[in-house]
C-alpha cells in the first residue's frame, strides 16, 4: 500500500509538475530550485536500514500506544510524500531557496551543561522510557525518538511525532556516539554559532519521502549568543530548510 501510494504520487507529481512548468515557462525557476535541492539529494536508503525504523517505531509505540502509532504510521506512508514533493518542495511549481529558522527554549541555567544534554538524551534516545516519563511525553504535541545507533555507526534513522497526525522519519547523527574512524564528539560538525554543547544533527533528505521538509537541522544546548543571553543553556533547534518564496 505504501509503495503504491508513493508511485501514484510520483505519477501526479511529474505529470502535472512538468506540464505546469512548461505552460508557465518556468525552466529557469526549475534550474534555481534544483540547485537549492542539490545538497540534500542522496542519504542512506530506508530499505537498507529498515531495522532502524523498526527500533524507532518500537520506541514510539511505547510512548504513544499501539493504536495511535498505527494511525500515525498509516498517515505517514500515504500522505507525507504528497505533502513533501507537491506542497513544500516542488521545484516544478515553486522558486525554492534555503531559509534559516531558529527555535530556542527558555534558559536552563539551574542545570549543569552536561546535565541538560544527558537529560535530553534520556528523553529522546532511550527506546524504553520509565512509566512516568512515558506518560509525560505522550501529552506533548511534538516529541522525536532518536534511538542510539548500533556499533560502528554514529547515525541511525529516528522518528518524530508530529502532533496527533503522523510520524516523520529522519536521519540522525549523534554527537555522543562512540568515535568512528577517529571522529568523536570533539570533531562533531556544528553549523550554529550559538551552540554550547552539540547533541544531534538531523538530515531531512530530499530523497526521503517520509518527512515533509528538506534541509539540515541541529538540536543542542545553546549559549544564547549573541542576542539572547537570557536563554543560556536553553535548547536550540536551528534549521536550514529549502522552501518556496
Amino acid at each position: 500500500v505504501a509503495f503504491l501510494s508513493y508511485l501514484l504520487d510520483c505519477v501526479v507529481y511529474y505529470l502535472f509538475g512538468v506540464l505546469y512548468c512548461t505552460l508557465t515557462f518556468g525552466w529557469c525557476r526549475l534550474a534555481r530550485s534544483f540547485r537549492a535541492l542539490a545538497p540534500y539529494r542522496g542519504g542512506p536508503g530506508l530499505l537498507w536500514h529498515f531495522t532502524d525504523v523498526i527500533v524507532a517505531l518500537t520506541g514510539q509505540c511505547i510512548r504513544n500506544g499501539l493504536l495511535e502509532s498505527t494511525w500515525k504510521m498509516s498517515v505517514m506512508w500515504t500522505v507525507l510524500p504528497w505533502l513533501k514533493y507537491w506542497i513544500n518542495a516542488n521545484p516544478f511549481v515553486y522558486d525554492l531557496s534555503e531559509r534559516f529558522v531558529q527555535q530556542i527554549t527558555t534558559s536552563m541555567q539551574d542545570m549543569a551543561l552536561e546535565e541538560v544534554a544527558g537529560t535530553c538524551r534520556k528523553i529522546i534516545s532511550r527506546t524504553k522510557p520509565s512509566k512516568n516519563r512515558q506518560q509525560r511525553v505522550d501529552t506533548w504535541s511534538f516529541i522525536p525518538h532518536y534511538p542510539y545507533p548500533p556499533p560502528g555507526r554514529r547515525w541511525a534513522y529516528g522518528m518524530q511525532s508530529g502532533g496527533n497526525w503522523f510520524y516523520l522519519l529522519v536521519h540522525t547523527t549523534h554527537a555522543d556516539a562512540d568515535a568512528v574512524d577517529g571522529v568523536g564528539r570533539e570533531q562533531f560538525f556544528v553549523l550554529s554559532n550559538s551552540c554550547a554543547r552539540p547533541i544531534y544533527r538531523v538530515m531531512l533528505w530530499y530523497s526521503n519521502p517520509y518527512h515533509f521538509f528538506t534541509g539540515f537541522v541541529e538540536a543542542q544546548v545553546s549559549n544564547g549568543q549573541p542576542a539572547q543571553l537570557d536563554k543560556r543553556h536553553g535548547g536550540e533547534h536551528p534549521m536550514w530548510l529549502v522552501a518556496s518564496h
